[in-house]
């Protein structure tokens, strides 16, 4: 417990240091897309602390000892959505001035009798406006309204992202099946964040297992060669093509045989299975008779009769049957069995 508490103070410690960095910024008057990326990066460490305070609290008993790390995090929250708040506030604001220093170049570039006839226009605008309800009694231009509507919904949308539960990412344990799905969350999650350092400590916090002994040297390295090193490491040992392939030819060649309420999750392995062959370009692995013949055999009786006179008609139509006609034929009986009203999986027997 005492080193969650350490991990969780060292976190902390890293996220005032990037809330130092933002004020810096604001301060001084950096770019939006700057601003945009220490946010970015303070998100993700403020999402580390929380992940080690619920780790923390699974630990203890005591209720008065819960309520005391309670408030240590509700603190840490008050102080990260206060500086958010005042931070997405300055790059909406920052945001509007661009806009409307470029407004103000365009209207120096005009002369008198421009300006004349856009004064007259703009009258007409406004009547016209105004009859049709949308600027009130005000009369106020429509450019003013849309840029407090604009920056009104910026923050009311900042707000619902901050409001929204944190997605809870699933710990990659070296599972082929599970890399890419893992890979590209990852990916977004560090999307917008610069600092190498919190790259490969998110990435080596997420990962466990067999995949964690894999990455593990990549903290001797610079942040910058660790975080490569650990991404190449993973996408060789776990996100090789030749290792996925293999995975799901022995998913499909190894599982025992089916039973009929077991239809739809067979149907479902066959089908992805297939799917992932053919984008990756290596149906021909499976879609060869032996192992079609494995794949069939391992269905029930009934439903192997039912295919050797479907494997008949499709010859009678000139057609080879290869894989994907059988996950076709697999995907049909498992709907069949299990439909809710006329399925009966139960009383499935050699009769057909």
């Amino acid at each position: 417990m005492e080193k969650l508490k350490i991990k969780r103070r060292n976190r902390k410690g890293n996220l005032t240091r990037g809330i130092k960095e933002l004020e810096c910024l604001l301060a001084n008057g950096a770019t939006v897309e700057n601003i945009r990326k220490v946010i970015a990066k303070a998100q993700l460490r403020f999402e580390s602390i929380e992940q080690c305070h619920d780790e923390l609290v699974e630990l203890i008993e005591k209720d008065e000892d819960y309520e005391r790390e309670q408030a240590w995090i509700t603190e840490c929250q008050q102080e990260y959505m206060t500086e958010m708040i005042s931070s997405k506030k300055t790059e909406v604001n920052r945001i509007e001035e661009n806009n409307n220093e470029s407004g103000e170049e365009g209207d120096a570039k005009s002369n008198s009798g421009e300006a004349e006839v856009n004064v007259v226009e703009d009258t007409n605008d406004r009547k016209a406006t105004s009859e049709n309800g949308n600027n009130g009694a005000c009369g106020f231009s429509g450019n003013a309204s849309s840029s407090d509507n604009k920056v009104n919904d910026d923050l009311l949308g900042f707000f619902k992202t901050l409001s929204l539960p944190k997605p809870q990412i699933k710990q990659f344990d070296g599972d082929p099946f599970h890399y890419h799905a893992f890979m590209s969350t990852y990916m977004n999650m560090v999307a917008n964040v610069v600092d190498d350092n919190v790259k490969l400590n998110t990435l080596m916090s997420l990962c466990v297992g067999k995949a964690l002994e894999s990455i593990k040297y990549c903290v001797l390295k610079t942040p910058s060669e660790g975080c490569k090193a650990a991404i190449e490491t993973l996408k060789y040992r776990f996100g090789n093509t030749a290792v996925f392939v293999q995975a799901w030819i022995n998913k499909i060649l190894s599982c025992p045989k089916v039973d009929p309420g077991k239809m739809t999750e067979y149907a479902d392995d066959l089908n992805n299975c297939f799917e992932a062959l053919s984008a990756l370009g290596y149906l021909h692995e499976l879609n060869n008779q032996s192992s079609l013949k494995q794949i069939v055999d391992k269905l029930p009786k009934f439903l192997q009769n039912r295919w050797k006179r479907e494997n008949v008609r499709l010859k009678m139509t000139g057609v080879i049957p290869g894989l994907e006609n059988i996950v076709k034929f697999v995907k049909a009986s498992a709907m069949e069995i299990n439909d809710p009203v006329f399925g009966n999986h139960e009383n499935s027997s050699g009769k057909t």
